[in-house]
């Protein structure tokens, strides 16, 4: 995703073609958690009598497309306009043979797919500072299930207190984490499962928080909360 550091190759060329317009497009691109990369619009006056070319890629008729909730890109397309005004488009690999001089060539080419949703969330709900996502009784032992949905890992915090992990994927921890812990590390596509004991600080207006321990990812809502009764 981005912005090319360098330009990159639009045709070779023999002619005087003369560059109108080689710009990024604004909004070419899918939107997403990433956004893809930043499509661009070229134009050219052809300067030969008698100009060939073949239109090369993919994407005039099925855009870029996003992964795991991104969206879509903005088509390719090609418009030729004729000096006496006529214009046509190209298909993909089309060979086009005398082009008179002063045709416009005029590409848009679309950016790429987004990446991810646009929000982070747990249990399919944002956090709510108005809302107690659980309400859990005084000394008692809990097992919670993380199931990671996302692309990309997760570390999961809980707060007010320690627990142990039972097992990931079905599968006993390693030996470096079988000690006491407040967070854990959830990868994509990955269901662990933890052990905790509740024997302290209960409350009934004051909750603790749950939350992955990206910053970014729990300010945009990846927490939860929850009162020990």
């Amino acid at each position: 995703g981005g912005v090319l550091t360098q330009d990159y190759e639009m045709f070779e060329q023999q002619t005087p073609h003369v560059l109108n317009l080689h710009e990024y497009t604004i909004d070419s691109a899918g939107a997403g958690q990433w956004r893809g990369g930043i499509g661009t619009e070229t134009i050219y006056t052809i300067g030969s009598d008698d100009t060939q070319f073949v239109t090369f890629g993919d994407g005039d008729f099925i855009p870029a497309f996003g992964l795991f909730e991104g969206k879509d890109s903005t088509l390719n397309s090609i418009v030729l306009t004729f000096p006496d005004g006529t214009e046509k488009t190209p298909n993909n690999k089309d060979l086009w043979t005398g082009v008179p001089k002063g045709t416009v060539y005029r590409q848009f080419a679309g950016g790429g797919g987004g990446y991810g949703g646009g929000q982070f969330s747990i249990n399919g709900r944002l956090m709510n500072m108005n809302f107690v996502n659980e309400r859990i009784e005084l000394n008692t032992t809990e097992i919670w299930e993380v199931r990671n949905n996302s692309p990309m890992m997760h570390p999961f915090h809980v707060h007010n207190g320690q627990f142990q992990i039972l097992d990931r994927d079905g599968v006993a921890p390693a030996a470096n984490e079988m000690g006491w812990k407040d967070t854990v590390k959830v990868e994509s596509g990955e269901l662990v499962r933890i052990i905790m004991r509740f024997t302290d600080f209960t409350d009934e207006e004051n909750a603790y928080m749950y939350h992955c321990h990206i910053l970014e990812h729990e300010d945009r809502g990846m927490m939860g909360q929850f009162l020990v009764v």
